[in-house]
């Protein structure tokens, strides 16, 4: 479902030579265009697309074990269906998480340094807690049968019973809290990532990309974007408040089952992959660190990321009637400086 036509889609599947690939539906027009020419999200797309989603998965033949939903754009390791085998045989499980690759690792940390590879017991990726705001559509596998019995969906009828006022860009992350909620079984794969929720900073790498870190808020870039050399050089010429640092980007070691990721050179010689990344040279301010901890919230932080939101919340509640008149409000310290100290401590 696009504004574009997909002229390629039939020859792929054709050449996959596979009788369980087919194509469902194509809802081709302007009226089905993903974005409006400001960039936002058009109002009945998502809502659309899941609706067809939930239809196509109704049509799957009745011997279907296990479902799994995604975008095109999504990147998958060759391991990954094998694993999700191998996890759902070990026991009873309906769910099948795996971390993921994802722009939105660590929203509430400073720029560019949220990315950054950390000692155990920090993840290599996003952690998948199947919650919203924790998850991807195509970071889980279902158990079918159980699926369809209970006639799940991410289409409007489920999304009015989990959470009637967001939006239908949140059914993947509520039919997961839903899952979770009414006591799917899950196994979680943490070992490994096996999955690029695109455009993620690991793949942006090794597709030989530089990430940029300086909008993470608005919904035409939120999570930051991939960008190419050319650009990278024409914002350090054109932005005096940017700055480019290199990131030791946070993985599981081993890209090599990813298809693009063939003949890297971003992975240096200790197997590190690495990034140049673009942030604010104000990164650590209020304007903008503090702005992305509003804007993300306890609900979408990571948890080592905690302790800092919360100390910068409690400094928050301090400077509010804190010491002068009831109500007045302290002057702040544009850098925080304890948060820093706390960040760091991590």
């Amino acid at each position: 479902m696009d504004g574009a036509a997909f002229p390629e889609l039939h020859s792929i599947v054709a050449a996959s030579d596979d009788p369980r690939i087919w194509v469902f539906a194509e809802w081709i027009g302007p009226d089905f265009a993903a974005k409006t020419e400001d960039g936002m999200w058009s109002p009945y797309y998502h809502a659309l697309l899941y609706n067809l989603t939930d239809d196509a998965v109704f049509a799957c033949p009745e011997d279907t074990t296990w479902l799994l939903v995604t975008n095109g754009d999504n990147e998958y390791a060759d391991s990954f269906l094998a694993r999700a085998a191998a996890e759902a045989a070990r026991g009873s499980a309906d769910v099948v998480a795996f971390d993921f690759y994802s722009r939105y690792q660590r929203p509430t940390a400073p720029q560019c340094d949220r990315l950054a590879t950390l000692p155990a017991p920090a993840p290599a990726c996003k952690r998948n807690r199947l919650a919203w705001c924790h998850t991807d559509l195509g970071a889980y596998v279902l158990r079918y049968a159980r699926f369809l019995r209970e006639r799940r969906g991410f289409g409007a009828g489920a999304r009015a019973v989990a959470a009637p006022d967001l939006g239908a860009e949140h059914a993947d992350g509520l039919l997961a809290a839903a899952l979770a909620a009414d006591g799917w079984a899950a196994a979680h794969v943490t070992d490994a990532c096996l999955f690029s929720h695109s455009p993620s900073p690991q793949a942006c790498a090794w597709g030989g990309g530089v990430w940029d870190d300086r909008d993470m808020m608005t919904w035409q870039a939120g999570g930051g974007a991939c960008v190419s050399r050319q650009d990278l050089d024409w914002i350090m010429e054109h932005d005096p408040g940017a700055e480019v640092v290199a990131v030791a980007l946070s993985s599981d070691g081993d890209i090599a089952g990813f298809g693009s990721a063939a003949g890297t050179t971003a992975v240096d010689a200790a197997g590190q992959l690495t990034i140049q990344c673009i942030r604010r040279r104000d990164y650590l301010s209020e304007e903008v660190w503090g702005a992305a901890m509003d804007w993300y919230g306890e609900l979408c932080a990571d948890e080592m990321d905690l302790p800092v939101l919360r100390a910068r919340q409690q400094q928050q509640q301090q400077q509010v009637g804190g010491e002068g008149e009831p109500g007045e409000e302290q002057p702040q310290d544009q850098e925080h400086p304890e948060i820093r100290s706390a960040h760091q401590d991590l």
